[in-house]
């Protein structure tokens, strides 16, 4: 039974189910009209940026306007419910990822929407690498020098996020395991106000997605202290990663992609996951993200819904060991 809509089509760990009751609709003729793009931030963050630069390139291929509706807050709860509960007919999409499909499960026993059962994937968008920044005052420069402050004064060191539940939030949660050190979150409401308050050294550090951080880095308006990921990113090839200096058993890393509300027709997933294939192979695209520290990773529905349940593992053992909350 689906969560919010009681609709008797459940997801199955073993075999996805990618739709519900059968529709009445010509997937051949869709879209017909206008298609609403759910992204659960706020414009101007990592998330939005994404949303807009892939619904830009879904637009261009329908020849239908790809409206990007942004509902921030509750965690992302609030437009991770206004799209599981729209009509499941391909006209509404969602932008979902690491900390509302696999996080938010593990950091709340009373989610307002099932993950796993009000929504068929579509199509993986994007990988991200973690950085580790600080503020332009702050003393430490390189990994070993900011490990030996947080240990120098438990709690004393602040580090800021796009808000609790997030991708920067987690990825702190396992830095303070991996690292063996106690900091202080400050959780933002958007990567916006959290890098801001991080260039005026209202807060010492700060763990997110590179996507808005990069221009930052490059201006000298904030120092880049480590990023996640077997190698450096192309984005900004002097940063090292943490393995390369001594945190190899440390990997966060962040993801986004496609849903659509349970049971959309899934000849109308096929053709919106061919259409994101499409989006994410154009050239511009690709070099826009790749600027910035994303990585475009166009997948199966199948393979983002392993993906998804796999991460959800891994964070709810992370949440188990650390005692994170949203709270």
């Amino acid at each position: 039974m689906t969560f919010l809509r009681n609709l008797g089509v459940a997801a199955c760990v073993s075999g996805w189910v990618l739709a519900g009751p059968a529709h009445a609709q010509d997937a051949s003729a869709w879209p017909e009209h206008e298609i609403v793009f759910i992204v659960p931030y706020a414009a101007g963050g990592p998330t939005d940026i994404l949303a807009r630069l892939v619904g830009q390139k879904l637009q261009e291929q329908f020849g239908q306007s790809v409206i990007i509706e942004n509902k921030p807050g509750g965690n992302g709860s609030i437009g991770a419910v206004a799209a599981a509960r729209a009509e499941a007919d391909g006209y509404t999409i969602y932008l979902g990822g690491i900390s509302t499909m696999s996080v938010a499960p593990a950091l709340s026993a009373d989610l307002p929407y099932d993950p796993n059962a009000d929504f068929a994937p579509v199509s993986l968008l994007s990988r991200q690498s973690v950085l580790l920044m600080a503020s332009p005052d702050f003393p430490a420069k390189t990994l070993a020098d900011y490990i030996a402050a947080a240990k120098a004064d438990p709690g004393g060191v602040s580090y800021a996020t796009s808000g609790n539940g997030t991708s920067g939030h987690m990825a702190a949660e396992l830095f303070q395991l991996a690292a063996g050190v106690k900091l202080n979150h400050i959780p933002y409401k958007g990567s916006s106000p959290a890098l801001n308050d991080l260039m005026g050294s209202q807060v010492n550090s700060m763990f997110g997605t590179m996507l808005a951080a990069v221009p930052n880095v490059r201006s000298g308006a904030i120092k880049a202290i480590a990023v996640s990921g077997e190698t450096r990113s192309a984005a900004l090839p002097d940063v090292p990663t943490f393995a390369e200096q001594g945190l190899s058993n440390y990997e966060p890393g962040s993801w986004n992609g496609i849903y659509v509300p349970d049971g959309t027709p899934p000849d109308v997933i096929s053709k919106l996951n061919a259409a994101i294939a499409v989006a994410l192979e154009s050239k511009d695209l690709a070099e826009k993200l790749a600027a910035d520290g994303s990585v475009p990773a166009h997948s199966t529905p199948e393979a983002l819904a392993d993906l998804m349940r796999a991460e959800q593992a891994k964070w709810k053992v992370v949440v188990e060991n650390s005692g994170a909350t949203i709270q």
